[in-house]
């Protein structure tokens, strides 16, 4: 039986291992191994002698796992860009209780959170990809500058790391390489999203988003908004560093102003860093 004392390493390393398929875990631990075992017995390098190798006496410690890290590129990472990350030490004694209280709306609103894994299994078996449970959960976290924004967002997603996340920002868009213009990206974008439900829309920076996308670019977004089945349980997530009331001719298919309501006073209270 483990510790609780191996258990707290075990939590306080999965942190760090946002993305890491099995895979990429078992090469992690490999690599920790070889360095504990090269440290141990390094004469194993450089000699062609033959040696009686003890196992037991090769302890695997935390630093082996951190300079094991710093080798592998997980799969996740690989091909797209990640935009999860928990909070740092340095603003989660600031952010910490905000990340809790967000997390706790988006349970009320996106409620494939709660669900069972069986239950949500069994769902799927009887409705296809989606479970219908929801009717269209969109968020848009405000918080002005300095106000820990661009932490809350990632780590909101580091939260929901089980669901696949799909990037609406306009660097993902705009570095498609299979599509020909950001509309087509955009269209891709929602079609694997809708096959890979439960999943997340993520769309940071809103304001900016909206006040550099050209109005066909708007209206393909609106119009794939609004043909979204009503039941299918894909959360919209947004950031804005503006009011949503101060952004022009946002339509209430994307951002709603209900759904922002709740984080007008969250963000804006936290303390500058």
């Amino acid at each position: 039986m483990w510790s609780s004392r191996h258990w707290e390493n075990v939590n306080r390393q999965s942190i760090s291992c946002v993305g890491y398929c099995g895979a990429d875990l078992k090469a992690l631990c490999t690599e920790a191994a070889i360095r504990a075992f090269r440290e141990k017995y390094p004469q194993v390098y450089t000699s062609d002698d033959k040696f009686v190798i003890d196992v037991d006496s090769v302890k695997v410690e935390k630093y082996h796992f951190v300079e094991a890290i710093s080798t592998i590129t997980p799969a996740a990472h690989r091909g797209a860009v990640v935009h999860s990350r928990p909070l740092s030490s340095v603003v989660a004694p600031c952010l910490q209780r905000h990340l809790q209280k967000a997390m706790a709306t988006i349970s009320d609103i996106f409620l494939p959170i709660a669900v069972s894994s069986e239950l949500t299994k069994l769902s799927m078996l009887s409705y296809g990809s989606a479970i219908p449970l929801v009717y269209r959960p969109q968020l848009l976290l405000y918080g002005g500058e300095g106000t820990g924004l661009d932490h809350i967002g990632p780590a909101i997603l580091h939260e929901l790391e089980k669901f696949p996340v799909h990037s609406l920002g306009l660097p993902s868009l705009l570095s498609d390489p299979s599509a020909k213009t950001p509309e087509e990206a955009l269209v891709h974008i929602f079609g694997e999203a809708r096959r890979t439900t439960p999943s997340i829309l993520y769309l940071p920076q809103f304001n900016l988003w909206w006040e550099n996308a050209h109005e066909q670019l708007r209206a393909v977004l609106q119009t794939l908004l609004e043909e979204l089945p009503s039941d299918l349980p894909i959360l919209l997530l947004g950031t804005s560093s503006v009011p949503l009331a101060e952004i022009e001719d946002v339509p209430s298919s994307v951002f709603p102003h209900r759904s922002v309501y709740a984080f007008l006073c969250f963000l804006k209270a936290v303390c500058k860093y």
